[in-house]
């Protein structure tokens, strides 16, 4: 498991209460690949990844928000993950519900003070990578 891996099932670990969850799929969502009025689109390779962002958005947004998963072989012989949120309607849920606007600026209204950690986590999640520092490179 590399580095990385090891800091994301970490952070996986720690998403284990309603803020947390929250803050977590805000910091996913927020810095996602494509955020437009009728997509909202997020990319990773991560496994970890893949586990956790379907749940959480279940968890917050239950099926009133349906998700599309692609996953694309890749040539060095991983996977790509496409995750897809399609429609105005949808798109207008998720939107609102964590007051997310075109500049795709951080609002505090969803980071009560437990949960800013996980915000960040989340992001890392998302598109995130680490150094080993106790590696000499």
């Amino acid at each position: 498991m590399s580095f990385s891996d090891q800091v994301r099932s970490c952070i996986r670990e720690t998403i284990n209460d309603h803020d947390r969850r929250f803050a977590c799929l805000y910091g996913m969502l927020l810095y996602g690949r494509t955020v437009t009025r009728t997509e909202i689109v997020l990319k990773s390779e991560s496994e970890i990844f893949d586990a956790v962002f379907p749940v959480l958005m279940k968890t917050v947004f239950g099926a009133s928000v349906p998700l599309t998963i692609e996953s694309r072989p890749r040539k060095d012989g991983g996977v790509l993950h496409i995750y897809r949120i399609t429609g105005e309607e949808a798109v207008t849920t998720i939107r609102h519900r964590f007051h997310i606007h075109e500049e795709r600026r951080i609002d505090m209204r969803n980071l009560p003070t437990n949960s800013i950690g996980m915000f960040l986590g989340g992001v890392f999640l998302i598109c995130g990578t680490m150094t080993d520092p106790s590696k000499d490179y």
